[in-house]
């Protein structure tokens, strides 16, 4: 017979690539945390996370003249302490790594430099096309501030713990 009952999510579908990735962990003393979860009170922390991943590989790829379309990264909240820690991971595209994570792993401060330096130097609200956003990344377009990438980068180089402004 037939089934009535309904799917339960999410779902996640998984695919065997084998590459190079770089692991960073970030670590967040109080006062600061970073709450990641689904709900609105989440937003932030995931925007801030997303858009310091995209600034990393923009940054790595001209600094390195990477191709944009080799390298590319994703975070996610560490078990246990999901409010202070996050693992960012930066992932070479192509099958089998060309390296670039160990280039990047190499150069960080100059990546991290550089990254600062992108997410500074625009005018924008949020983000553009001069700043961040690029054909590959469009999925994440709306989850893109540089302001708030900029601040927890700036917390990660400096210890600077972020102010919230009247806007």
């Amino acid at each position: 017979g037939q089934c009535a009952g309904t799917a339960q999510g999410p779902f996640y579908m998984g695919h065997q690539f084998l590459t190079d990735v770089l692991l960073l962990r970030l670590r967040l003393a109080p006062p600061m945390r970073c709450s990641v979860d689904p709900t609105r009170s989440g937003r932030a922390g995931r925007m801030a996370l997303t858009t310091l991943v995209e600034a990393l590989c923009l940054a790595a790829s001209r600094s390195l003249q990477i191709d944009e379309g080799e390298i590319a990264g994703n975070w996610n909240p560490v078990p246990g302490d999901v409010m202070r820690e996050a693992d960012l991971y930066l992932y070479d595209l192509l099958p089998g790594g060309a390296g670039h994570t160990h280039e990047i792993r190499r150069h960080l401060d100059v990546i991290l430099a550089e990254a600062r330096i992108l997410l500074a130097g625009c005018d924008c609200m949020s983000s553009c096309h001069r700043c961040l956003r690029h054909y590959d990344n469009q999925l994440v377009h709306g989850s893109l501030d540089r302001k708030l990438g900029l601040s927890l980068l700036d917390y990660v180089l400096a210890g600077t713990v972020p102010s919230v402004s009247e806007e």
